[in-house]
């Protein structure tokens, strides 16, 4: 286990439930020799993002509304985990944090900054859209943005609270990514 996993230990109260809401299949494609892994989810899944360090994405699932929408994998282990014990609404979008051990996920309005280690919200962002369609952290981890589908784009400096830094209002149309 390195550094990194250590840090971001996040699967240990699951370990124990590996299967419950992800089968994972290890085959080998035998004419080209590569190892492939194969998940079936129990959820459509909508959404997939990945943590800069590469070991660890999150996938979202398709419109519901269970604390099992979210769930973050590691491929080193070959687990998987659900992050939140209770549901603040459906998700809308989802991020993690370039270099601690956060995450991010949106509602139609908020947005939730999870410590993952502590299982606990960290902060809650008042977007001020009607609708967030989407999520980006700079790669150092003071600033995100959001896309909204009423045409805006939110900037936050997470040092400075709660209420976006700008609103930037140059669209004619939805933005649906960020």
């Amino acid at each position: 286990m390195d550094e990194w996993e250590k840090q971001y230990n996040i699967d240990a109260k699951a370990s124990d439930q590996k299967e419950k809401y992800v089968k994972w299949k290890f085959e080998t494609d035998n004419c080209l020799g590569l190892k492939m892994i194969k998940m079936d989810f129990k959820h459509i899944i909508s959404r997939i993002c990945w943590h800069s360090k590469g070991d660890y994405f999150a996938t979202m699932a398709h419109n519901i509304q269970t604390s099992s929408q979210v769930l973050i994998h590691s491929l080193s282990r070959s687990n998987s985990t659900r992050p939140f014990n209770n549901s603040k609404g459906i998700i809308q979008a989802i991020c993690f944090h370039p270099t601690k051990p956060h995450f991010f996920a949106c509602t139609h309005i908020k947005v939730f900054q999870y410590n993952l280690q502590k299982q606990s919200v960290v902060a809650t962002f008042q977007s001020g859209a009607q609708w967030i369609s989407s999520i980006s952290c700079h790669p150092g981890g003071d600033n995100f943005i959001l896309g909204t589908y009423d045409r805006k784009i939110v900037w936050f400096d997470v040092d400075m609270g709660s209420k976006p830094y700008k609103n930037l209002k140059y669209h004619d149309k939805a933005i649906r990514n960020v």
